[in-house]
């Protein structure tokens, strides 16, 4: 499944100019000091925002990844949020 399916099919999700808008951030402290673990908008386990980057709006996970990548060394995706 990929990302905008996956969404679609679980958040109520902003439409800007015509294209699906998925919005996410990474977490400023990394788990178990390793990873630092990006999360969508909507996610359950996005921590507040004095603990989040926003890095901004994609439409599949690899592009996700590297503007995490461009934050922080080790980064994943949520396992709540991003299931591939």
């Amino acid at each position: 499944m990929n990302l905008k399916t996956f969404l679609l099919n679980h958040f109520s999700l902003p439409i800007i100019k015509g294209e699906i808008s998925f919005c996410f951030y990474i977490e400023k402290k990394a788990r178990l000091g390793k990873d630092h673990v990006i999360h969508s908008k909507a996610c359950e386990l996005l921590p507040d925002r004095s603990g989040r980057i926003k890095l901004g709006e994609f439409e599949n996970f690899e592009k996700i990844l590297l503007a995490g990548k461009k934050e922080f060394k080790h980064v994943r995706l949520c396992s709540f949020c991003c299931k591939q």
